[in-house]
Protein backbone atom coordinates (compact mmCIF):
# COMPACT_ATOMS: atom_id res chain seq x y z
CA UNK A 1 0.00 0.00 0.00
CA UNK A 2 2.35 2.57 0.83
CA UNK A 3 4.72 1.70 -2.24
CA UNK A 4 1.34 2.55 -4.50
CA UNK A 5 0.92 5.39 -2.39
CA UNK A 6 4.09 6.63 -3.22
CA UNK A 7 4.11 5.65 -6.76
CA UNK A 8 0.91 7.88 -6.96
CA UNK A 9 2.09 10.67 -5.27
CA UNK A 10 5.39 10.90 -7.94
CA UNK A 11 3.00 10.65 -10.88
CA UNK A 12 0.51 13.02 -9.72
CA UNK A 13 3.95 15.35 -8.78
CA UNK A 14 4.76 14.75 -12.20
CA UNK A 15 1.81 15.56 -13.65
CA UNK A 16 1.54 19.09 -11.50
CA UNK A 17 5.21 20.01 -12.72
CA UNK A 18 4.06 18.99 -16.66
CA UNK A 19 1.34 20.44 -16.99
CA UNK A 20 2.59 24.37 -17.81
CA UNK A 21 5.03 22.52 -20.32
CA UNK A 22 1.91 21.21 -22.09
CA UNK A 23 0.06 24.39 -21.66
CA UNK A 24 2.63 26.33 -23.14
CA UNK A 25 3.58 23.80 -26.14
CA UNK A 26 -0.85 24.52 -27.17
CA UNK A 27 -0.44 28.12 -26.31
CA UNK A 28 2.31 28.94 -28.68
CA UNK A 29 0.82 27.20 -31.08
CA UNK A 30 -2.34 29.06 -30.48
CA UNK A 31 -0.19 32.42 -30.50
CA UNK A 32 1.52 31.65 -33.47
CA UNK A 33 -2.08 31.26 -35.32
CA UNK A 34 -3.76 34.60 -33.54
CA UNK A 35 -0.57 36.43 -35.11
CA UNK A 36 -0.95 34.75 -38.52
CA UNK A 37 -4.93 36.03 -38.56
CA UNK A 38 -4.20 39.53 -37.04
CA UNK A 39 -1.54 39.75 -39.51
CA UNK A 40 -4.05 38.78 -42.55
CA UNK A 41 -6.38 41.01 -41.36
CA UNK A 42 -3.70 44.03 -40.87
CA UNK A 43 -2.72 43.30 -44.28
CA UNK A 44 -5.82 43.52 -45.94
CA UNK A 45 -6.64 46.61 -44.49
CA UNK A 46 -3.48 48.25 -46.24
CA UNK A 47 -1.97 47.94 -42.42
CA UNK A 48 1.53 46.25 -44.26
CA UNK A 49 3.65 47.84 -41.19
CA UNK A 50 1.03 46.18 -38.72
CA UNK A 51 0.94 42.98 -40.42
CA UNK A 52 5.02 42.64 -40.77
CA UNK A 53 5.13 42.60 -37.00
CA UNK A 54 2.59 40.43 -37.27
CA UNK A 55 3.77 37.99 -39.16
CA UNK A 56 6.89 38.11 -37.45
CA UNK A 57 5.69 37.56 -34.28
CA UNK A 58 3.96 34.45 -35.34
CA UNK A 59 6.80 33.24 -37.27
CA UNK A 60 8.64 33.44 -33.82
CA UNK A 61 6.18 30.97 -32.28
CA UNK A 62 5.40 28.75 -34.85
CA UNK A 63 5.85 25.06 -35.41
CA UNK A 64 7.86 23.63 -38.29
CA UNK A 65 4.87 22.66 -40.38
CA UNK A 66 3.32 26.33 -40.04
CA UNK A 67 6.80 28.49 -40.78
CA UNK A 68 6.46 28.40 -44.68
CA UNK A 69 3.04 29.89 -44.76
CA UNK A 70 4.50 32.72 -42.35
CA UNK A 71 7.68 33.14 -44.12
CA UNK A 72 5.58 33.01 -47.73
CA UNK A 73 3.36 36.18 -46.21
CA UNK A 74 6.34 37.88 -45.14
CA UNK A 75 8.05 37.38 -48.43
CA UNK A 76 4.69 39.06 -50.36
CA UNK A 77 4.83 42.17 -47.90
CA UNK A 78 8.39 42.79 -48.45
CA UNK A 79 7.62 42.29 -52.93
CA UNK A 80 4.49 45.15 -51.92
CA UNK A 81 7.12 47.67 -50.37
CA UNK A 82 9.56 47.23 -52.83
CA UNK A 83 12.13 45.27 -51.03
CA UNK A 84 13.04 42.79 -53.53
CA UNK A 85 16.41 41.36 -51.76
CA UNK A 86 14.68 40.38 -48.32
CA UNK A 87 11.33 39.41 -50.52
CA UNK A 88 13.93 36.90 -52.71
CA UNK A 89 15.66 35.52 -49.38
CA UNK A 90 11.92 34.68 -47.41
CA UNK A 91 10.88 33.21 -51.07
CA UNK A 92 13.86 31.00 -50.86
CA UNK A 93 13.04 29.60 -48.15
CA UNK A 94 9.83 28.96 -48.79
CA UNK A 95 10.71 27.07 -52.10
CA UNK A 96 13.06 25.11 -50.04
CA UNK A 97 10.56 23.30 -48.24
CA UNK A 98 9.27 21.08 -50.73
CA UNK A 99 6.03 19.84 -48.57
CA UNK A 100 4.65 23.29 -48.94
CA UNK A 101 1.55 23.37 -50.28
CA UNK A 102 1.72 27.05 -51.22
CA UNK A 103 4.94 26.10 -52.76
CA UNK A 104 3.40 26.91 -56.83
CA UNK A 105 2.73 30.04 -55.75
CA UNK A 106 6.41 30.75 -54.24
CA UNK A 107 8.33 29.73 -57.24
CA UNK A 108 6.52 31.78 -59.49
CA UNK A 109 6.76 34.93 -56.69
CA UNK A 110 10.73 33.95 -56.84
CA UNK A 111 10.89 34.28 -60.29
CA UNK A 112 9.36 37.25 -60.59
CA UNK A 113 11.50 39.10 -57.88
CA UNK A 114 14.57 37.67 -59.60
CA UNK A 115 13.43 39.78 -62.36
CA UNK A 116 12.03 42.39 -60.61
CA UNK A 117 16.42 42.56 -59.31
CA UNK A 118 17.21 42.53 -63.13
CA UNK A 119 18.60 38.74 -62.55
CA UNK A 120 17.01 38.07 -66.25
CA UNK A 121 19.03 34.47 -66.29
CA UNK A 122 17.76 33.16 -62.85
CA UNK A 123 14.43 34.37 -63.23
CA UNK A 124 14.17 32.29 -66.58
CA UNK A 125 15.73 29.56 -64.60
CA UNK A 126 13.34 29.74 -61.73
CA UNK A 127 10.06 30.31 -64.06
CA UNK A 128 11.21 26.47 -66.17
CA UNK A 129 11.57 25.50 -62.39
CA UNK A 130 7.75 26.10 -61.96
CA UNK A 131 6.93 24.98 -64.95
CA UNK A 132 8.62 21.78 -64.58
CA UNK A 133 7.52 20.85 -61.40
CA UNK A 134 4.11 22.33 -61.89
CA UNK A 135 2.60 21.93 -65.11
CA UNK A 136 -0.29 23.45 -64.16
CA UNK A 137 1.61 26.94 -64.19
CA UNK A 138 2.00 26.92 -67.89
CA UNK A 139 0.14 30.09 -68.73
CA UNK A 140 1.50 32.05 -66.46
CA UNK A 141 4.75 31.23 -66.50
CA UNK A 142 4.76 31.19 -70.83
CA UNK A 143 3.08 34.66 -69.98
CA UNK A 144 6.19 36.20 -67.97
CA UNK A 145 9.03 33.88 -70.33
CA UNK A 146 7.61 36.20 -72.77
CA UNK A 147 8.26 39.35 -71.39
CA UNK A 148 11.75 38.35 -70.81
CA UNK A 149 11.81 37.69 -73.97
CA UNK A 150 10.66 40.65 -75.25
CA UNK A 151 13.16 43.03 -72.31
CA UNK A 152 15.78 41.07 -73.64
CA UNK A 153 15.07 41.41 -77.07
CA UNK A 154 14.58 45.17 -76.75
CA UNK A 155 18.03 45.14 -74.91
CA UNK A 156 19.43 43.83 -78.25
CA UNK A 157 20.02 40.08 -77.04
CA UNK A 158 17.22 38.21 -79.49
CA UNK A 159 14.28 36.67 -78.25
CA UNK A 160 12.90 33.35 -78.62
CA UNK A 161 13.63 30.34 -76.80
Amino acid sequence: RIFRRRILLVAAGLALLLTPFAFDFFAREKTALEHLRSGDALSAAGHEDEARVAYEHALAQAPADLRAEIQHRLAQLARLSGDLPRALTLLDEVCADRSYSGRETALVERAKTLAGLDRTEEARQAYALALREFPASVQETEVQLRVLADGLEGLGYGGGD
